[in-house]
């Protein structure tokens, strides 16, 4: 068995937003490009939820399992730009990555990230 993810996980579609700039003044977002993967996705348990920010513990949060990084909010991108989180849709319901960590001190190297529901969007 090459892995636990490729072993028992499906395809899965995330989306990422590449890091925005600043041109003349205004805030540009950056585009935004669709990826699959292999995951694993399950509801999170107890000590998952001990490991979020106090505002997010009472939120419907997710871990996923994956042979690539998905990434979390970070306040810099790689230009310099804030640049957002991950997300994906699970069972009808929007989520956003919130924690990524590696598992490749594991004979079988793997992601597990945490992931909580996104706030609906106020259109």
């Amino acid at each position: 068995m090459d892995s636990l993810v490729e072993e028992y996980g499906k395809e899965q579609a995330f989306s990422r937003e590449a890091p925005g700039q600043r041109v003349k003044g205004k805030w540009t977002p950056g585009s935004v490009s669709e990826f699959t993967v292999l995951a694993v996705i399950q509801m999170a348990t107890g000590k998952d939820l001990q490991n979020l920010p106090e505002g997010l513990r009472g939120k419907s949060t997710v871990r996923v399992y994956t042979d690539v990084e998905l990434f979390a909010a970070r306040v810099k991108g790689e230009t310099g730009g804030p640049a957002g989180p991950d997300f994906f849709t699970w069972k009808g319901r929007k989520y956003e990555v919130t924690i990524t960590d590696p598992r490749d001190g594991t004979d079988l190297p793997h992601y597990k990230s945490i992931a909580v529901m996104a706030p609906v969007d106020e259109e």
